[in-house]
């Protein structure tokens, strides 16, 4: 059994409830940084590495693991906001 501090769980439920908004913020790629460069960077730093199994910790929405995915590589994400992990699972 876990424990969470008064501050784990204020965290846990400011990503629930800005889960959907965070969502709509990656579909609709409002993220300038994002989109010009981090996450093209992220992906090539990990394709880079020649795993052909990866853990995705922390993996919110699903982004990188579909990434992953369409180039062969096998995926398992795990994420503490239950609404991103629904929508990486979808």
């Amino acid at each position: 059994m876990t424990i969470k501090s008064d501050r784990e769980q204020q965290i846990q439920q400011s990503w629930e409830a800005n889960a959907d908004a965070w969502m709509q913020a990656i579909d609709q790629n409002q993220i300038e940084s994002r989109r010009a460069a981090t996450d093209e960077a992220i992906l090539q730093a990990v394709l880079r590495c020649g795993h052909r199994r990866v853990l995705d910790v922390g993996c919110g929405e699903g982004w990188l693991a579909r990434a992953l995915a369409k180039r062969g590589v096998e995926v398992v994400g795990v994420d503490g906001c239950a609404a991103l992990v629904d929508r990486a699972i979808d």
